[in-house]
Formats: C-alpha cells, sequence, structure tokens
C-alpha cells in the first residue's frame, strides 16, 4: 500500500496554543476558553498495548501540566467506546476504525480522527497470522494458501483485524468464505491454539509471544507485510473537543510527548533504549500484559512521532467494510479527520 499521510499536520495543531492559553474554565470538554481553571475530560481506552501514548501521558503528568484532568473510561470493545463518544459520554478515546464508526459520520454524528494511535509495518507487526504449531511442523499448514477450510479465530470481521486477514488470505489466492471464521476474542484464540480447538488465528501482542514461547503457534504472516502502515489504533474525538481547537491541541500535545517517551524506550533504529524499566512498569500497571519479560519478546507498537493518520489505510478499511455489507458509504476525510476541510 502506497502510504499516504493527512495533509494536515497534527503536530503543528498540538503547538498552536501558547503556554498562556493552557488554563480554561472547569468543566466538560468546549470549555478551553482563557481561563485558569482544569478541563475535566473523560477518555476511553482498552488498555491495550497501543493506548501506551495515552498511559504513559497521564502516568508522567503530561495531561495535568495542560491543565486538564483525564479520567480514563475503560472498554472492551470498539462499538461500545464509539457509542459513548457519539453520546457525549466520554470526550476522546483510543479505539480503532470500525463500519459503526463511519455509519454514524454519514449520519451526521461529529466524530473525529484526531491522530493515530499505533500502525503496523514490517517491523512493528504486532497483528499477524498464527498457526498452530503442530499443524505447522506436520507441513499442514506451511503457507497462507493451505488454511483453506480450516478454522481461523478473529475478533471480528468487521474490525481492522479483520479487514488485515481478508487481505492476508487474498495474498494466497483465498478469501474470507474459503475459511471457517471462529468470532473470539485474542485470549480465547490464544487458548483456542493450545487446546486445538482452532487451527489459525488473527493474534495481536501479547498473545503471538505467549503462542510462539508456549509453542502453541508459528507466526505464518504478518500483517504488517500485508498491509503497511494500517491504522490499528485512532485517537477519536467527540463533539465537543472536536470543535475547541486550543483544548484540542493542549490534549494532542500532551498524548504526543507520551508517544515520544514509548519511542524512546522501545526504539528500532538501532538506538539504545530510554527509559524503558520506568515505561514497562507503567503498562505493566494498565495494560493487560502483566509479565515485564514478555515487552522485550514483543513486536513494538509503531506510534506515529506526530501523530499523522495514514488516511489512505482509513480508507483500505472502508473499502473492505463496504465490502462486506457492513457500511452504507464511504466517508471523505474531509469529513471525519480533524482539522480537514469539509
Amino acid at each position: 500500500m502506497m502510504r499516504r499521510r493527512a495533509a494536515a499536520s497534527v503536530l503543528a495543531l498540538a503547538c498552536v496554543v501558547p503556554a498562556a492559553a493552557c488554563g480554561s474554565n472547569s468543566g466538560s470538554a468546549g470549555s478551553g476558553g482563557s481561563g485558569s481553571k482544569t478541563v475535566n475530560l473523560n477518555v476511553g481506552l482498552f488498555g491495550a498495548l497501543s493506548d501506551a501514548g495515552l498511559i504513559i501521558a497521564q502516568k508522567k503528568g503530561y495531561f495535568t501540566a495542560q491543565k486538564l484532568n483525564v479520567k480514563f473510561v475503560p472498554s472492551q470493545s470498539a462499538p461500545t467506546i464509539i457509542s459513548l463518544t457519539a453520546a457525549g459520554k466520554i470526550d476522546a478515546a483510543g479505539t480503532s476504525a470500525t463500519p459503526g464508526l463511519f455509519n454514524a459520520i454519514a449520519r451526521g454524528v461529529k466524530l473525529k480522527i484526531a491522530a493515530d494511535k499505533g500502525e503496523i509495518d514490517p517491523t512493528h507487526s504486532w497483528t499477524s497470522l498464527v498457526v498452530r504449531q503442530d499443524e505447522f511442523t506436520s507441513g499442514a499448514v506451511t503457507s497462507v494458501a493451505q488454511l483453506k477450510g480450516k478454522r481461523i479465530g478473529v475478533p471480528d470481521q468487521n474490525t481492522a483485524t479483520g479487514a488485515e486477514l481478508a487481505k492476508a488470505l487474498q495474498s494466497a489466492g483465498l478469501s474470507l468464505k474459503d475459511v471457517k471464521l471462529v468470532p473470539q476474542n485474542p485470549a480465547d484464540s490464544f487458548a483456542g491454539l493450545q487446546s486445538k480447538s482452532i487451527d489459525a488465528a488473527a493474534l495481536q501482542e501479547p498473545f503471538i509471544a505467549q503462542a510462539t514461547a508456549k509453542g502453541a503457534g508459528h507466526i505464518l504472516l504478518p500483517f504488517g507485510t500485508v498491509m503497511p502502515q494500517a491504522e490499528n489504533g485512532i485517537i477519536l474525538y467527540g463533539e465537543k473537543l472536536a470543535a475547541d481547537k486550543a483544548l484540542s491541541s493542549r490534549f494532542l500535545s500532551a498524548y504526543l510527548k507520551g508517544v515520544a517517551d514509548y519511542n524512546a524506550a522501545f526504539p528500532t533504529d538501532g538506538k539504545a533504549p530510554v527509559g524503558r524499566d520506568q515505561v514497562v512498569g507503567y503498562l505493566v500497571a494498565a495494560t493487560s500484559v502483566k509479565s515485564p519479560d514478555l515487552y522485550a519478546k514483543m513486536a513494538p507498537v509503531l506510534l506515529a512521532p506526530d501523530g499523522k493518520v495514514n488516511t489512505s489505510s482509513i480508507d483500505a478499511f472502508q473499502q473492505f467494510f463496504k465490502s462486506i455489507g457492513s457500511q452504507q458509504e464511504i466517508v471523505p476525510s474531509s469529513r471525519y479527520l480533524l482539522g480537514a476541510s469539509s
């Protein structure tokens, strides 16, 4: 896939507010005026590895420095987070692209994708197609083409992971109709590989590292090789925060500082890690990955330093959702991207 970034720079937006404007009236998002009181923001998140920028920004006081009192609202599903954001019950969210998001925008709900929250590429493939180890060792499944008719665990085809699985199968001349999809969360898919109730799974970290370490699975195809720069995670704004440029800038400034700390802790350019033990401690406390040792084994999340959104991958997801009948129409970036002209 050709890498095409949104023209509007999230980093530039995050830098437009001078320090003197960091104060605001107390209350919900949308009251980011020139007062001196802190703004309360409810922020939804899964507690996934791709939430690292949000988690670090909270732990290191970057939100507080911007006079933002951020309260995390945990959730287990993107549809739930998107519904709460649309209803104004949360102001921002770390979530993922789904047909429900674009169907809501098409209906006129004023939601905006504000920033990147985790891409994949060949060196950051934290989502992969994993085959059961005994199937691979026996030679029964050593290529994607040999998955025809096999049972594959997947969270939901109406997700970025579902689109990436479809793309992986397509690379071998197959489609989702050529396999038996087993809807289940990644933890259950990991258990399914161990119990041999499924033949393969579309997994995310830490389950990829756990499956390979325990001899339950073999990485058949990293999704980062078939959909490089795919936006597996996004920062989503509700109407009030999207409409307040000053408040939005403060939030993004804090978030990007958290992203910078994560990238420094998990560099892929040969540099020595900076602050890794501290960052791992934050993530152990706030995510489902409770073993510090796993962080050295997992593929790191790719968090864009400038927060820019890869709109080409978002549009590829939309095309997939429309092709399976989950999305009614393609929404242009001018309607879903923060700062884009409508």
